[in-house]
């Protein structure tokens, strides 16, 4: 007879857990990523991908506040990664908003990754892994206040640096951007400044201000379309207000907040206490990076996919891709295919063997 073994995965915020159940001649098996039991069940196992994420710190004068709220709340993205029982395969690096400045010649600025702590690179072996990321974070506010977000993280993962765990980002490592700031990106070719004054719109109409698209299509390239940035910033006018009368010269993150939208990532509000959000940034990461094992070999031809009922193609930029490791298998899903949280993903093929 011909068995069809179906296999359905579901994504949830509340746990990141892989149950796989066992199946039979004509039977079905499940998955899920939530927290939830089934009565007929085997050992749960968890299959995470490797994830490297990028801080890119605002550290002009207006900054020490928003640094210090990212110190504050960064445990809610820290838990998420570095819980041992996850055994997530993480790489986290920091530089600033003007390190795009060693491009034009400054000796105040590197491309390199910032390495307050000593560890230029943090991964699951760095001792006291969390204190090092926050020392590498809180780089002050002696920073040029002409903040080029964009043009710094192209710069700096495109310059060679001295650290044993280059290159970053791994080749298939998903890589997580995310940008603390409270003005706006105004990357361009000339060292001269063009953000003009705090308030004037017209800065956006400048001819030699980069598109995002610049940044999208080179992230894309350089990571095989998995990739999402992520933007940490003044979302609307009452919050550009409150942070003006601290500080003067805010400006709403309207780049970087595009650039989150155009890349599947999300935003969060320098005004409010994002911990929240951080913790959605980094389960998002890891969700991105996870892949999905199936536990009966499958005839590769028979593989089809389906999110939320929507069928999805094998395509290795915006599909998904089947591989087979030391005897297990595995579907991994690129770009736009990749599952949100909450999304059901339903697999039929059939097995090479029946049981």
């Amino acid at each position: 007879m011909r068995t069809i073994l179906r296999t359905t995965l579901k994504k949830s915020f509340t746990s990141l857990l892989i149950l796989a159940l066992a199946t039979g001649c004509g039977s079905s098996a499940s998955f899920s990523v939530m927290g939830e039991q089934n009565s007929f069940g085997q050992s749960p196992t968890e299959v995470y991908g490797k994830v490297d994420v990028l801080w890119v710190v605002d550290n002009s004068g207006s900054m020490a506040s928003s640094q210090q709220d990212l110190i504050t709340y960064m445990g809610a993205f820290t838990d998420q990664f570095m819980d041992p029982k996850k055994n997530i395969d993480y790489r986290m690096a920091v530089i600033t908003s003007d390190a795009y400045r060693s491009l034009f010649g400054s000796s105040s600025s590197v491309s390199e990754f910032e390495k307050n702590s000593g560890t230029a690179v943090i991964t699951p072996a760095t001792p006291n892994g969390k204190d090092a990321l926050l020392a590498n974070i809180n780089q002050g506010t002696s920073g040029n206040g002409d903040e080029r977000a964009f043009q710094s993280f192209r710069t700096a993962l495109e310059h060679s640096i001295n650290d044993p765990y280059k290159p970053f980002p791994r080749a298939d490592a998903h890589l997580a951007i995310v940008i603390l700031s409270d003005e706006d990106d105004y990357s361009h070719n000339n060292s001269n400044h063009i953000g003009g004054t705090a308030g004037d719109p017209t800065v956006y109409d400048n001819p030699a201000l980069h598109p995002i698209s610049m940044y999208t299509d080179y992230l894309a390239a350089k990571t095989n379309n998995n990739y999402a940035v992520h933007a940490i910033t003044i979302l609307d006018e009452a919050c550009r207000a409150q942070r003006n009368a601290q500080n003067g010269g805010q400006r709403i993150g309207q780049r970087y907040i595009q650039m989150a939208q155009a890349t599947g990532g999300e935003t969060a509000s320098l005004c409010s206490d994002f911990s929240g959000d951080l913790q959605r940034i980094a389960i998002k990461s890891i969700l991105r990076a996870t892949r999905f094992e199936l536990n009966r070999e499958p005839n590769p031809a028979t593989i089809q996919v389906w999110i939320d009922g929507a069928a999805i193609g094998q395509d290795a930029n915006n599909g998904w891709t089947y591989s087979e490791e030391n005897g297990r298998y595995f579907l991994d899903f690129h770009g736009t295919a990749v599952p949100e949280p909450g999304e059901r993903v339903t697999v039929n093929f059939d097995p090479v063997s029946i049981k």
